[in-house]
C-alpha cells in the first residue's frame, strides 16, 4: 500500500519538477492552493472549541514528525 502512495506521490511530484505545459504547472499550483484552503477550512470547523494556538502547532508538528519517522523506519527496514 505505501509503495502505490510513494509511486503516486512521485509521479505528481516529478510533473511539478519537469513542467511540458507552464498551462499544466499554472494548473497544478492552483489546486495545491485549492486544496491547501480546504484542509485549512476543515481543520478551523473540527478543531475543539478551548484548544489553545500553541497546542494545535504541537499536534501538527507532532504529527508530522510521527510520519516522517514512519517513512524513514520503513525504507530502513526496505519495506517502502
Amino acid at each position: 500500500m505505501y509503495e502505490i502512495i510513494a509511486k503516486i506521490l512521485s509521479q505528481k511530484f516529478n510533473k511539478l519538477e519537469n513542467p511540458q505545459n507552464p498551462k499544466e504547472r499554472k494548473k497544478q499550483i492552483i489546486q495545491v492552493i485549492l486544496w491547501s484552503t480546504v484542509a485549512i477550512v476543515s481543520f478551523v470547523t473540527y478543531a475543539p472549541r478551548g484548544v489553545s494556538t500553541s497546542e494545535i502547532i504541537v499536534a501538527i508538528v507532532s504529527f508530522l514528525l510521527f510520519i516522517y519517522f514512519a517513512i524513514r523506519c520503513l525504507k530502513y527496514f526496505k519495506i517502502l
